[in-house]
């Protein structure tokens, strides 16, 4: 015990002694995790909290064209506005707003257009009533177009959220004209048929033998749709930039524990350490284990100075604050085998290669490149389909999506027992290799 004690105590001297080492392993993952998540919550505030705003220029005045401006002022997920500065929109002014930025769409409702729907409405119903089925899904009326003019600058998806919700509104609004219309025309087919079956003798009918049907009966719902996530708790947590970045950066930057761990055990072979070491009375196994050790418990306080920049720095810039939530233990059980893999690397590497330059090298890059494939940078439901069958081979996506189970979507353990079996299988693979290197080394 005294001697692992002594090379763990002898190890965190030589490291505090490594300024840049430290410097890189502290400070760069905190700035990653501050630019990041600021970066990123911009985007998925805009994505998913803010909503793209246009101007609706009504060229017609009719009723299916007042009705058809209501029904997208009312809608939720696109902001509508008709008049502006107590005005009404035209599509001149329409266009300057989206040069001024203050707009980015507007639609332009047609004149003509309670004429061309209310028309083919009639033609459809009166075909229909003829038996003339075959024709109902025609009209003779070419009928305008309801036009939509976006800022050139505003992405795909928005632009088919904007489509989408015109297109409903527009096809909502001609259900509406079609019902109204078809109970008119069923109320004189009805009237129609007594009259001929009872000879002209039935009395003529002072009201509407068919109700006319009202607008909550035309639009309101009758079934709804309710959006959660999926949870083993039940409980709805959407994730956020913060819960992406903050594991996401920490485990970039315990990675990068490769560059101190593995220059250290090349200087000490260079110089003549390690033979000096083989040759007292301790064993490999302690000298290994106090030297993981020693770093392992630098991953973690790495990890833990990046939960706090998540939990405190984050908030005063804008952005949610990082919480661990009841997840407390499994997440630092995660960081613990997520730094044990880490450290096997760092090991591994140390021992194979046979100059700085090498680990300096060869390490940064396999971080970088585990980290692309790991969804560290870019999600892995975003990689081409070949990227994401190779991204399971990815330790950091492993231990990245572990985290995400557990922030994201309250799984307990018996949800991330594989990938932790992983981590800790990564870890002994390496540690494996590092050993029998050393004793050929020796030898």
């Amino acid at each position: 015990m005294s001697k692992w004690l002594a090379t763990l105590i002898k190890e965190w001297r030589l490291l505090s002694r490594d300024r840049t080492g430290l410097l890189l392993l502290f400070a760069m993952p905190a700035v990653l995790v501050v630019a990041m998540t600021l970066v990123q919550d911009n985007v998925l505030r805009r994505s998913g909290g803010l909503q793209v705003t246009g101007a609706v220029v009504d060229q017609d005045g009719g009723i299916v064209a007042q009705e058809l401006v209501k029904a997208l002022e009312d809608a939720d997920v696109v902001s509508f506005t008709a008049r502006v500065d107590g005005r009404a929109a035209t599509e001149k002014d329409a266009a300057a707003w989206i040069e001024g930025g203050r707009f980015q769409f507007f639609v332009v409702l047609p004149k003509g257009l309670t004429t061309a729907v209310e028309e083919g409405v009639r033609q459809r119903v009166d075909r229909w009533m003829t038996h003339h089925a075959d024709t109902v899904s025609g009209s003779s009326l070419p009928g305008p177009e309801v036009a939509l003019r976006f800022d050139p600058t505003l992405r795909h998806v928005y632009r088919t959220a904007v489509e989408g919700v015109v297109e409903r509104a527009l096809a909502g609004v001609q259900t509406g004209v079609t019902l109204r219309y078809l109970g008119d025309a069923l109320d004189r087919k009805v009237q129609q048929r007594i009259a001929e079956m009872t000879g002209g003798y039935a009395p003529q009918a002072g009201q509407r033998l068919i109700p006319e049907l009202e607008d909550d009966a035309l639009f309101h719902p009758v079934a709804g749709v309710v959006a959660n996530g999926v949870g083993t708790s039940g409980k709805e947590r959407l994730p956020t930039a913060v819960q992406q970045n903050v594991p996401a950066w920490a485990l970039f930057g315990m990675f990068f524990i490769v560059v101190p761990l593995s220059g250290a055990l090349i200087r000490e072979r260079r110089e003549g350490i390690w033979a000096r070491l083989m040759v007292m009375p301790v064993s490999k196994t302690v000298l290994i284990l106090g030297k993981l050790s020693a770093y392992v418990g630098v991953c973690l306080v790495q990890f833990g100075c990046i939960v706090l920049v998540g939990r405190w720095l984050l908030p005063l810039l804008g952005t949610d604050p990082f919480v661990l939530g009841d997840r407390t233990g499994a997440i630092l059980l995660v960081a613990l085998c997520s730094a044990l893999a880490a450290n096997g690397f760092g090991l591994m590497l140390g021992v194979v290669a046979r100059t700085n330059e090498q680990a300096a090298i060869v390490g940064p890059v396999c971080v970088v490149i585990a980290a692309a494939l790991g969804g560290i940078m870019v999600p892995v439901f975003a990689m081409p389909g070949i990227m994401q069958r190779i991204s399971r081979g990815s330790p950091l996506g492993w231990a990245h999506d572990t985290f995400m189970n557990l922030l994201v979507r309250d799984s307990g353990f018996l949800e991330i027992w594989a990938q932790l079996a992983l981590l800790l299988l990564f870890f002994a693979v390496t540690l494996a290799v590092s050993i029998v290197v050393l004793r050929r080394i020796h030898r």
